[in-house]
């Protein structure tokens, strides 16, 4: 199942990038040491880099703010200059609930 979630994935970035319309500036974010990449295609979807994967983050419920869950992450955030990432269990983003890790804070490298 997550080899063809996997490829589902890398098929819908591809479609992405090479759709001209859908093109999407990628900024890359320093995550407490470490540098992750992503790009916001439009506002239901955010394509992050992370650790040599590709992953498609979907929009989720969030109470203020920008909320994106998908393959076991959570970003959130205000705007693009930072963000909160977090894992959260599958049940949890299923269920709409918000990840209990705490997570790191990711700032935009300038």
């Amino acid at each position: 199942m997550n080899k063809l979630f996997s490829i589902s994935a890398i098929a819908l970035v591809s479609s992405l990038i090479t759709a001209p319309a859908l093109a999407a500036k990628t900024d890359t974010y320093n995550c407490e040491g470490q540098k992750i990449r992503v790009s916001f295609p439009n506002e239901q979807l955010a394509v992050m880099y992370y650790s040599d994967e590709i992953i498609v983050l979907k929009e989720a419920v969030a109470a203020s703010g920008a909320r994106y869950v998908g393959e076991n992450f959570q970003i959130w955030g205000k705007g693009k200059d930072e963000f909160n990432l977090a894992t959260i269990s599958e049940d949890d983003a299923v269920n709409g609930r918000v990840a209990e890790d705490k997570g790191r804070t990711c700032e935009l490298v300038k």
